[in-house]
């Protein structure tokens, strides 16, 4: 299992866009691009990542520790729009990108994620949040082929939004399409509307953040013993512009507890006997802070 691809899965697909709408003290929130508009972003990652490795037949081997440094630069571009549906359409095209893992002063590159320069992809977004359809780009290695664009957007609610109002989200899904294993995640979030706050040329929209996430794997197969769980804490702050809608800055902390317990079920081959392969239980701990900028 890729756990430095599948952190980077987690973030750089991590798009972040919202429009906000104001009118005296109200506040609404919706996507409201116009076609044409295009915004560039650099997106930075930075955190530390515990490693612990046990068995349940010897001693658990000392725990590694790394840090992981990442770069993210993109493009939103509006292509269509569609004001019957109420929905616009971006081409969201990355540039130069990294993500490095070091252990020990020794910088590892992570050899996917350079490869999105150039790549495209597109998605269909309702003013509501609710993605209509995403095409990922093409030629991706299978590392990052997983993201979910459903998954990475803001629900917004219908109603308007005074300061101080908060509003809620549940989303749970279960991915049912590995032939090994089933994968259940759930989030539920909290935003809150903290004001009106100019940042850099920009008049915005000050929306706090807190999410808790929940995630289970569990193995279809009884020859194969996969039992993962996933435990995660989201906080942070996001700038929304007012007039057009746009994200203008946000900031995002993570923290991840990730424990996964492997092994098989096997039969000796001599007595016909059935019987547990050692398993070993990996431990990931993640505290990674985000920052995302218009540049």
């Amino acid at each position: 299992m890729k756990k430095t691809s599948t952190i980077v899965v987690l973030f750089f697909f991590i798009l972040s866009i919202t429009v906000p709408g104001w009118a005296q003290d109200k506040i609404k929130l919706k996507y409201d691009f116009q076609v044409g508009t295009k915004l560039n972003y650099r997106m930075s990652v930075d955190g530390d990542v515990l490693i612990e490795i046990a068995g349940n037949q010897g001693a658990a081997m000392s725990k590694n520790a790394a840090r992981m440094q990442g770069l993210f630069n993109y493009t939103h571009e509006v292509a269509a729009r569609n004001d019957d549906e109420k929905t616009v359409t971006l081409n969201i095209a990355y540039g130069k990108s990294y993500m490095n893992t070091i252990v020990s002063n020794n910088v590892v590159p992570n050899p996917d994620v350079p490869q999105l320069e150039g790549k495209v992809a597109v998605v269909t977004v309702s003013e509501n949040g609710d993605i209509k359809d995403y095409r990922l780009p093409q030629g991706l290695p299978p590392a990052l082929q997983n993201a979910d664009f459903k998954k990475m957007f803001t629900d917004f609610p219908a109603r308007e939004l005074r300061v101080g109002e908060s509003w809620f989200s549940n989303v749970k899904t279960v991915d049912d399409n590995n032939a090994d294993f089933t994968v259940t995640n759930s989030a539920d979030t909290t935003y809150t509307v903290m004001g009106i706050e100019k940042k850099g040329a920009y008049e915005c929209v000050k929306v706090e953040i807190a999410a808790t996430t929940v995630s289970s794997t569990t193995s279809k197969k009884p020859e194969l013993i996969i039992n993962g769980a996933v435990e995660g804490r989201v906080e942070g702050v996001i700038f929304f512009e007012l007039k057009h809608g746009f994200v203008v800055y946000s900031q995002l902390r993570t923290r991840i507890s990730n424990k996964v317990v492997n092994g098989e079920n096997i039969i000796d081959l001599r007595t016909g006997e059935k019987k547990q392969s050692p398993l070993i239980t990996t431990t990931v701990d993640t505290d990674m802070n985000t920052v995302t900028e218009l540049l």
